[in-house]
């Protein structure tokens, strides 16, 4: 209708406000899918009913697939019409999403569904390449946000009604040649590492990404280099991703990098390699502290309520060590159960040490992080160097210096076990191939 009729209205209005809620999300999509040709008058009659409900499909994400195809494709429309204030604000709510992650949660939730048909799938991927046309940043870096936290999960597993399986056409969607090429390069950077992720499947890997944006994937590592390293230590030595898919994939980004630009990579990478595999990190900490970073977080290592509240650790060369480590057990036992009331005094002993505790185990995970980052990224540039060229002259020699130095020093197995052992050994692999399988037996003498 070009105009808006009393009559109609009222019918509408009436779906509105349908108490049953699949009935009134019917009225709505109904109405937003077929609004293209609606003139400003009858959108502006709607408003605050379907404004409504696109941000509760949004922002919310409540309403189901086909709520959200429908909302994403009327805000698309208003995007190409000519109404102003309408488009001011869609502009809005895409600005105003309460969480970064939720625009790229949105998208993946449509292009990657097993529930949608193939042409409502293709065109949720049509609608995204669209959408990071008009703004690159905010929908890439979105898209790449959403990926990364489910990466960061302990289990990788989509959703039951996604499939990794349709995921090539986004990364095609955010990597596609535009006009603003500073947007499309920090998109393209911050790529790199989710596209290291095997079940992802792309064919190119993070270099055809680049390529597909017309850009030059080395020329892209070197102008961010620096952005680039700092990026994987983080994720490398961070608590809550290192042990992830996502801290894995960072490790795999720092091989890969070094494959495809060694020459710019392989300086700044050896160096993070060096200081991660620093010995001397390992020199200041205690038999005390070891014991406190073995504990249980919440639970009293060191006793401070006996007498002499400084008392050190049992001593596994005391001929009584396993009497005294028993009776050390049973007095922390009733400690926890809390058999003997305590006083004010001694519960805030207990509260202090506690708080003690805690900062002398997160220090020494610290430095086992740091370790096991080191040694994990000599393990991957090892197994790339067999097949490329990664620039095995410069972090080689480091490697195995750092490393026997590492487990000469025996307080490092207490943190990485026998990782940095087995890494050394690993490393005779590629020695020269004219001592054969005599190899491995090198790196043992040597150790």
């Amino acid at each position: 209708l070009k105009e808006s009729k009393k009559e109609f209205n009222t019918i509408i209005f009436n779906g509105f406000k349908e108490k049953k809620a699949p009935l009134k999300r019917i009225w709505l999509c109904s109405f937003l899918k077929n609004s293209k040709n609606a003139s400003i008058e009858i959108l502006e009659a709607f408003e605050t009913e379907y404004m409504e409900f696109i941000k509760e499909t949004l922002y919310i994400q409540r309403n189901g697939q086909s709520s959200t195809l429908a909302c994403l494709e009327f805000i698309d429309k208003s995007f190409e019409d000519n109404f102003v204030s309408l488009k001011e604000k869609m502009n809005n709510i895409m600005s105003e999403f309460p969480k970064s992650h939720l625009i790229g949660d949105v998208f993946l939730k449509l292009t990657l569904s097993t529930s949608l048909d193939s042409s409502e799938r293709l065109r949720s991927v049509d609608l995204l390449k669209r959408f990071f046309q008009r703004d690159p940043e905010l929908v890439g870096m979105s898209i790449i946000e959403s990926l990364e936290q489910a990466l960061q999960k302990t289990e990788v597993d989509s959703e039951a009604s996604l499939s990794y399986r349709y995921i090539v056409p986004v990364f095609n969607s955010i990597s596609q040649s535009i006009s603003n090429k500073a947007a499309l390069t920090r998109v393209l950077v911050r790529l790199l590492i989710v596209s290291q992720f095997p079940e992802f499947k792309l064919k190119s890997g993070w270099a055809g990404l680049a390529l597909n944006a017309k850009l030059e994937p080395s020329k892209l590592v070197e102008e961010n280099v620096d952005e680039i390293i700092e990026k994987l230590g983080s994720i490398i030595t961070d608590p809550n991703s290192a042990k992830s898919s996502y801290g894995e994939c960072a490790v795999k980004a720092a091989a890969y990098v070094a494959f495809i630009n060694n020459g710019a990579v392989i300086s700044p990478l050896t160096d993070l390699l060096d200081s991660y595999l620093e010995v001397d990190q390992l020199s200041h900490l205690t038999a005390e502290e070891f014991e406190i970073w073995a504990g249980k977080e919440g639970e009293l290592v060191i006793n401070v309520l006996e007498n002499g509240n400084h008392k050190q650790v049992v001593s596994k060369n005391s001929k009584d060590y396993e009497t005294l480590k028993w009776e050390e057990e049973v007095r922390k036992k009733q400690l926890k159960k809390g058999n003997k009331k305590l006083t004010k005094e001694e519960h805030d002993l207990v509260k202090e040490q506690m708080a003690k505790e805690s900062v002398i185990r997160a220090k020494l995970w610290n430095v086992a992080l740091r370790l096991m980052g080191g040694i994990r990224l000599v393990n991957q540039l090892t197994k790339e160097a067999e097949q490329v060229d990664n620039g095995r002259d410069v972090w080689f020699p480091v490697a195995v210096g750092k490393l026997l130095a590492l487990v000469q020093n025996t307080n490092s197995s207490l943190l990485v076990g026998d990782s940095a052992v087995d890494t050394f050994l690993g490393l005779s692999d590629y020695i020269s191939n004219r001592l054969g399988s005599n190899r491995i037996f090198l790196g043992l003498a040597i150790l």
